[in-house]
């Protein structure tokens, strides 16, 4: 095997047939060959069949490579039906100014590697073996070429190390990535102090010719040298190659969105990096590569080991601003909800039209609404149903991890019962994503109903009860409350009385108002007869009725004047005699006697009328009785 000083090389096996076993061969050397090109791998060239000076046969196979990892690479693929425990060889080959050298170090013979050969020569039957491919051949002698070095016999399995090195004995990474287009690296070579004075030289011309354009290097203590330098995923992927003396180097990120939920991505990063043209022999040969994906994604920060290969994720879940669910539930049984989701603009451009694509439901499901403001971006989802099972079914199409019931405990004529247990599932709608202003949730019972008991009644934080609507606390999403409302048949007969209550009032309040108006008439005639008679006294003039006609009745005038035939007067405020008459005579203010007065009642001013015993209660004035009429007259000089 020859190895140059760039890891390139070729690796040449013979295979040999003894004169003797020739003679075993079924078709001879012709039907040799043509198996051999008949299963010959791609990794592989043949060079035919030649004869030995003894007689017997020979095989020549090249196996060529550009570079360890190819040889590795053509190796492994030639042991894919070897028996299983032979692994991959251990190879590198350095020469930098910190190591120069090789190790080789392999689990298996160039006999392992033309096991192929074998196994098709006895599937052609040009070869008859009863114990398989392991008895056909043995190991013979084995050589390396490195650098102008050959090394004699090594046996049937390479083995060989030979190195000077003088590199560092700890190199880490940090890696910060904000975006796929903006990335920094940070490496950090480190020796033991002890080294310093001896190495320094050699170790600060490494890193003058291995910092790539554009990076920086400082000497953070004596020892330590941190270089950085920045750029997308390409520049960080070649610019590590060349920090780390040229080794190879992986790095890739993809964007993608979340399986299940494009409102959330995960960034995808692929990290190797290998530590051999850098380190000492005594390090770990590891680079620990500390990745930071940032604020928002899950994890942020992940220890990444350069050797691992394959991607590794990171989730991104952007935030929202705030998440509203508002049930309204009607008298008719109808269900609307209506979800709002607040996000900001910041977080819309970082995942594009996850949002939308996420939370806008099916047409049969419901409807959506995208309005953008300035700084924030509103998702509202509304989703009706005729009923609560209706509305429960068209829900569940938009987010199955819900529960809308409604159940009825017990009822009267005029009263009916439920409890309502409303949980619109907001908990999985902003799973993942922070939520600044939190998560509300409120139903809206129908009109009528009042609340018995919520969830925690002994809390009277838990649940906010505003009219008819029921609020849930913060981040609570779910609402649990106990209910009283009108029954159909119970409004209709409260109408029913309510009505004819109605009906009997305003009957009350009209013939009220009638009477009013009859006892006001009463009071303003009698107000006008008062001012009147007042009047006739104080100019000193009969009432007009006193006279005008035989047996007339007077209703009370201010100067009540005898008829000639009143047979009855009643009280006046000055009583003189009554003519004798057939008629009755109503009180005056003034009332004089009648001569034949049948009954005479009281009066201001009590004059000569009938005898005392005749006389109902006391006049103010009790002149003596007389039989004669007695004329007086008002005179305002007395």
């Amino acid at each position: 095997m020859t190895v140059e000083t760039d890891g390139s090389g070729s690796r040449v096996m013979t295979a040999t047939l003894s004169a003797e076993d020739t003679e075993k061969l079924e078709g001879g050397d012709t039907a040799v060959d043509t198996s051999i090109r008949n299963h010959l791998p791609a990794e592989l060239t043949y060079s035919g069949i030649s004869p030995t000076d003894d007689g017997g046969l020979s095989a020549t196979f090249t196996l060529t490579f550009s570079s360890t990892e190819d040889y590795k690479q053509k190796v492994t693929a030639l042991l894919s039906d070897t028996a299983s425990g032979v692994d991959a060889p251990e190879f590198t080959v350095s020469d930098s100014t910190l190591v120069q050298g090789i190790t080789l170090q392999e689990s298996f013979s160039s006999g392992d590697l033309l096991n192929w050969m074998f196994t098709g020569l006895v599937a052609d039957g040009v070869v008859t073996s009863d114990e398989g491919t392991s008895d056909m051949y043995e190991d013979g002698m084995t050589y390396l070429d490195y650098g102008g070095e050959h090394i004699n016999n090594m046996g049937g399995q390479l083995d060989y190390t030979a190195e000077q090195n003088h590199g560092f004995d700890n190199v880490t990474m940090a890696t910060k990535v904000t975006d796929q287009d903006h990335i920094s690296r940070t490496i950090t070579y480190a020796i033991d102090p002890s080294r310093y004075d001896t190495d320094k030289e050699r170790l600060e011309k490494f890193l003058d010719d291995a910092t790539p354009k554009g990076a920086s290097v400082v000497a953070t203590e004596p020892g330590t040298w941190t270089m950085t330098f920045t750029g997308d995923a390409t520049a960080i992927q070649k610019d590590t190659s060349t920090a780390l003396g040229g080794a190879d180097a992986t790095f890739t990120i993809d964007f993608a969105p979340m399986n299940g939920d494009p409102s959330q991505r995960v960034l995808w990063l692929n990290d190797v990096a290998s530590c051999d043209a850098v380190c000492s022999d005594t390090a770990s040969g590891i680079i620990t590569d500390h990745v930071t994906a940032g604020k928002g994604y899950d994890p942020q920060t992940m220890d990444l080991e350069g050797d691992q290969g394959g991607p590794v994720g990171f989730k991104y879940s952007p935030k929202m601003t705030s998440v509203t669910s508002d049930t309204t539930v009607n008298f008719n049984g109808g269900v609307t909800n209506v979800t709002t989701l607040v996000v900001p603009n910041s977080s819309v451009e970082a995942v594009g039209n996850g949002f939308v694509q996420r939370y806008k439901p099916s047409k049969n499901a419901g409807a959506f609404t995208t309005s953008k403001g300035k700084n924030e971006t509103t998702y509202t989802v509304t989703i009706t149903g005729d009923n609560v099972d209706t509305f429960r079914a068209n829900y569940a199409k938009w987010n199955d991890q819900s529960a809308f019931t409604i159940v009825p405990t017990d009822s009267s004529f005029f009263l009916r019962h439920g409890e309502y247990d409303i949980d619109p599932g907001t908990d999985r709608l902003v799973e993942g994503h922070p939520v600044t202003d939190g998560v509300h949730v409120a139903v809206h019972l129908p009109f009528g109903t009042w609340m018995k008991q919520t969830e925690n009644p002994d809390d009277s934080t838990s649940t906010s009860v505003t009219g008819q609507a029921v609020t849930a606390p913060k981040n609570a999403h779910y609402v649990h409350v106990r209910t009283s409302s009108p029954t159909i048949p119970g409004l209709i007969t409260a109408g029913i009385l309510a009505a004819a209550l109605t009906f009997g009032i305003v009957i009350l309040v009209r013939r009220r108002k009638g009477v009013a108006a009859w006892a006001t008439s009463r009071r303003d005639a009698a107000r006008a007869s008062w001012a009147d008679a007042q009047a006739r006294i104080d100019e000193g003039v009969a009432h007009p009725d006193a006279s005008s006609y035989s047996g007339a009745i007077d209703r009370g005038s201010v100067l009540n004047l005898p008829s000639e035939r009143t047979s009855r007067t009643t009280a006046g405020v000055l009583a003189l005699p009554e003519i004798p008459s057939n008629s009755s005579q109503n009180p005056g203010l003034l009332n004089l006697p009648s001569t034949a007065a049948v009954a005479h009642r009281p009066s201001l001013l009590n004059l000569v009328g009938e005898p005392p015993a005749a006389r109902r209660g006391t006049p103010l004035i009790d002149w003596a009785n007389s039989a004669t009429p007695t004329t007086q007259t008002n005179s305002k000089e007395q």
